[in-house]
């Protein structure tokens, strides 16, 4: 597997794994009467498909060489569902099984009281709720109703033989990223009687088909192409679209804050930074190599910890070995900027994981994770420690199991069994779960962790980045793995004291669990986590560039804030001048601070006994004096 390909298999294994919606679609003020569009054939790769089949597209006079898809059309081919159109007015209205959205011809919107849930789509049995987790309920506090402006950049949809015609790629971004699928329009080194699209999801990314042979002969073929005029104009346009409605706006990336009040175009063309405005003109290039130096400059002003990843396919054109002269010319370019530098987790993870195993050499291996890496159990005294890298779960796995048979191989199993291993050793009162090198990976664990330490439900709460609603789905955990998930499963089936070991490099769920653990209660030690607060989007440009993205639905913290501060340890074991990181691993002082912690809330509670208690006794003293003085007067 080439190293491209490695490095994006990588960032769809810290996929946070949330099955929720992406959004609709756009139109504009146009009709078909005013145009007559040419129709082409072009091969569709749809997900797990070896051979093509035709999907029949439009081209408009104004952008000949800007694809067009009916919505309903879109909507039938990665669903096998009908979504049905309604026309009033200049204002047509989407219905589908979870709701409806309207499209306004007239003022160029698109607005939904419910625009999430309009654009819950079904990723298929496969993505369905582990059968360790039970929806209980699901409330939303806020406004969901959300409105898409498409008009503001300049894009135009038609309506046309029952359906709302709009560019491929906005339809493919508006309708399928968050939800996990994504079609790649690729127009092919032959023009567009070459072209291609390509169709994938979430689930088949995970499992390594993101870059299928046709797909990556599609990418290769650009390095020998110039984008025309029409598409460069567009893709811009798209790219504004897409990231001004949809990205998160991480605070954590140079541009996030400041896309919480202005448009990314306002950004690029309004900027004292000359390298955005060199970015903005790359962007608009129809040289390939230019275009290829703006989404690597882009990323790096948007990159958030590994989420956002923009420039992930263009590596392919962007390699030395394969494309020197495009490689090069795309070096020349990017020689004129001076993009924002991020810091290397390489070094700090290396001397973590370094440290860990000399520290803990003799810890026992539970089993692996899909990386290779161990997941292991180590105790000393009164103190057990899980420590794993990545949250895993194997949903066919579990759905196939039964109470009496082995635990899938994954890291829930691997929980279990560490717990089961501590809760045997009399000696222990402590258990630490120790997410020092955690890069992330399905909240589904994260759940039934939280579950296991509570003894309660659970609550996930995601914010909406654009409407500010936050939605709060309560699920019950199998946490006595019986199969079923009831109320004989509330209750704590462990009686530790639980605490959690984090560093900056504790990303995503890794920094979701020591958060959602401190709103419960539980102790922090180490550093403070690594952020990483929002769920993934697919994304693709409209010259097919697969995308990632940080989506609109950010998780939250009971107070409603967002989680990408991290958690702030209790106990402080380590700074950003640490270069001797065996002192995260320090059991007896882990140990000490666990202990002090716990007895401490303990002896608050048995100080809060006795203040009560004294109240009382003053109260039944007082009441005797009073019935004395009144006797007495008598």
């Amino acid at each position: 597997m080439a190293p491209t390909e490695r490095r994006l298999l990588a960032l769809f294994a810290v996929i946070t794994l949330v099955v929720c919606g992406s959004v609709i679609m756009v139109s504009d003020e146009s009709d078909a009467d005013d145009t007559i569009p040419e129709t082409r054939e072009i091969d569709f790769y749809k997900a797990d498909a070896e051979t093509p089949t035709k999907i029949t597209l439009r081209y408009y006079d104004d952008m000949p060489n800007v694809p067009y898809i009916g919505v309903c059309q879109l909507y039938r081919i990665y669903q096998d569902k009908d979504m049905t159109l309604t026309a009033e007015g200049g204002k047509y209205t989407l219905t589908n099984e979870n709701g409806s959205a309207v499209v306004d011809l007239e003022e160029g919107i698109v607005y939904s009281d419910d625009y999430r849930e309009f654009a819950k789509l079904s990723l298929g049995k496969a993505a369905d709720n582990p059968a360790f987790l039970k929806e209980v309920s699901v409330d939303t506090e806020g406004s969901t109703a959300a409105t898409i402006r498409y008009s503001d950049y300049g894009v135009k949809a038609y309506y046309d033989d029952g359906d709302i015609y709009m560019p491929l790629s906005i339809a493919a971004d508006l309708f399928m990223g968050g939800t996990g699928f994504m079609i790649m329009y690729v127009p092919g080194n032959g023009g567009v009687a070459t072209a291609a699209a390509h169709m994938i999801n979430l689930l088949h990314a995970m499992q390594g088909q993101l870059i299928t042979p046709a797909y990556r002969a599609g990418i290769d073929s650009l390095a020998e192409s110039e984008r025309t005029a029409d598409m460069a104009e567009f893709s811009y346009k798209n790219l504004c679209l897409y990231l001004d409605n949809f990205y998160g706006k991480v605070s954590s990336s140079v541009l996030g804050e400041q896309m919480r009040t202005k448009t990314l175009d306002e950004i690029l063309t309004t900027s004292n930074d000359k390298n955005l405005i060199q970015i903005k003109e790359w962007l608009n290039s129809t040289s390939y190599a230019q275009y290829v130096a703006g989404i690597i400059g882009l990323e790096a002003y948007l990159y958030d910890g590994g989420h956002t990843q923009l420039d992930a396919v263009v590596r392919i054109l962007n390699n030395k070995e394969t494309h020197p002269e495009m490689a090069a010319a795309i070096e020349t370019e990017l020689e004129k900027v001076q993009l924002p530098e991020h810091p290397d987790r390489t070094q700090k993870t290396e001397g973590v994981s370094k440290a860990r195993a000399e520290t803990w050499s003799d810890a026992i291996v539970i089993g692996k994770n899909s990386r290779g890496e161990e997941d292991t159990y180590y105790s000393k005294g009164d103190t057990a420690v899980f420590s794993f890298n990545c949250f895993e779960t194997d949903m066919e796995g579990w759905k196939e199991w039964t109470p009496g048979n082995p635990y899938p191989d994954d890291s829930i199993s691997h929980f279990v069994t560490a717990l089961d291993m501590a809760k045997a050793d009399p000696a222990i009162r402590n258990f630490v779960i120790d997410l020092s090198a955690n890069s992330g990976g399905y909240v589904a664990v994260v759940l039934y962790m939280l579950g296991v330490i509570t003894g309660d439900y659970v609550d996930m709460r995601e914010m909406d980045v654009q409407t500010g609603a936050i939605k709060i789905t309560r699920v019950l955990i199998d946490t006595n793995l019986d199969g079923e998930c009831n109320e004989a499963d509330l209750g704590k089936k462990y009686d530790f004291d639980f605490a959690m070991l984090t560093t900056g490099l504790s990303f995503s769920s890794g920094n979701m669990l020591p958060v959602y653990a401190k709103d419960e209660g539980i102790m922090i030690i180490g550093e403070r986590s690594g952020g990483g607060i929002c769920s993934l989007m697919l994304g693709s440009t409209s010259d097919g560039f697969i995308s990632s993205c940080s989506s609109y639905s950010a998780a939250a913290t009971k107070s409603g804030a967002d989680v990408e501060a991290g958690a702030a340890p209790d106990k402080v074991l380590i700074d950003s001048s640490t270069t001797d990181y065996s002192v995260l691993y320090d059991i007896d002082e882990i140990s000490r601070s666990m202990n002090d912690f716990y007895r401490k809330s303990d002896d608050d509670s048995g100080y809060d006994a006795v203040v009560i208690g004294a109240v009382a006794i003053a109260i039944i003293a007082l009441a005797i004096l009073i019935g004395f003085v009144a006797r007495r007067d008598r």
